[in-house]
């Protein structure tokens, strides 16, 4: 039974059968309790984690997209496990989650900087499936390779083999294909008057 009923700032705390309970405020009012009132304690915490976690979710994504596994992650570490599905599945449905979204984007922001062997890659450490990764058009630009390689190396007359084979696991290591990079090299060398 509600025993009483205190305002705080981080939401209503409750006396249930002498036990103290801070709830959400959404998930209080949405409950229309009052004192005297008996009290499904289950759900009431349920409600109140899922109020915590969607405040929680939506702060997080303010700062940036996110992934699905990302926020998963983020929202697990802090607690919120039991409405953990129920509110990613909310935001997805919202449209605040969208992995392909997420990957294209990605995608648009690093395929100036990196190969798509490093993008897929660290998108895979984002949590993206290989479904949604196979969604994407990826395309190498070799102008793209060869400008990151003119930003990093000044001198391109006379390379040795040993110096060229240098720049290209340069490029390798960006997550080049080997085609965008032999091109990238010739491009490099003959730069655009």
């Amino acid at each position: 039974m509600l025993e009483k009923v205190e305002w705080t700032k981080k939401g209503f705390l409750l006396t249930i059968d002498g036990e103290e309970i801070l709830i959400h405020r959404d998930a209080y009012l949405e409950g229309n309790l009052d004192v005297g009132q008996e009290v499904d304690l289950d759900a009431l915490r349920h409600r109140s984690d899922f109020f915590f976690g969607m405040e929680r979710a939506q702060g997080y994504l303010s700062r940036g997209p996110r992934t699905r596994r990302q926020l998963e992650d983020y929202l697990y570490k802090r607690g919120f496990i039991s409405p953990l599905e129920e509110i990613l599945d909310l935001l997805t449905e919202y449209g605040l989650l969208n992995d392909l979204d997420y990957a294209q984007r990605y995608y648009e922001e690093e395929k100036h900087r990196r190969g798509s062997m490093a993008i897929v890659a660290r998108l895979r450490q984002r949590g993206v499936s290989s479904h949604v990764i196979d969604q994407l058009h990826m395309e190498e630009d070799p102008e793209d390779a060869a400008e990151i390689l003119r930003k990093k190396y000044s001198h391109w007359e006379d390379l040795s083999y040993e110096e060229e084979a240098k720049r290209k696991n340069f490029l390798l290591g960006r997550g080049f294909s080997y085609e965008t990079i032999n091109k990238s090299i010739i491009l490099a060398k003959n730069p655009k008057k």
